[in-house]
């Protein structure tokens, strides 16, 4: 279980603006590759 994921859910219940969720999925997304 990658700790990105952790992350993102735990930002998500939080209720940060999507903006920023979609910053830190980006960077998962470049982080993999």
């Amino acid at each position: 279980m990658p700790q990105s994921t952790k992350g993102v859910t735990f930002f998500n219940s939080k209720g940060i603006s999507s903006k920023m969720l979609q910053y830190h999925e980006q960077r998962d997304l470049l982080s993999i590759e």
